[in-house]
């Protein structure tokens, strides 16, 4: 496991599985081999939000993270960020355009969702 990910739980929750698998942080989860909790109860969401922090028997300390909530980096990422270079770079005349039409944005930004 890498050290980024040591100490951390992610979970999903949603109306049943179904639901929760439909998550799209999940791919990128998978991708990684990460495995992920799924909270598919209405009660199971309810008591994760109370709950931050686990600590197993043998002492450890644990994380919860709401996988489908949050932006999830890994170390290993290079591949998605020279990526996310390169579309950034042939998009760049078309996020000017953008900008002009939409007042109420800010930066528009490239997302290479794999």
């Amino acid at each position: 496991m890498r050290s980024s990910l040591e100490g951390k739980i992610y979970y999903v929750s949603g109306e049943g599985k179904a639901a929760a698998k439909m998550i799209p942080a999940l791919e990128k989860l998978k991708k990684n081999d990460i495995e992920v909790l799924y909270m598919i109860e209405p009660l199971d969401e309810i008591c994760i939000q109370s709950v931050r922090k686990y600590q197993a028997a043998d002492g450890k300390e644990y994380e919860l993270i709401d996988a489908g909530k949050t932006t999830i980096n890994f170390d290993n990422d290079s591949e998605t960020k020279e990526k996310k270079e390169k579309v950034s770079e042939r998009s760049g005349p078309e996020m000017k355009i953008v900008k002009v039409f939409t007042d109420n944005t800010n930066q528009p930004v490239v997302s290479c969702r794999a």
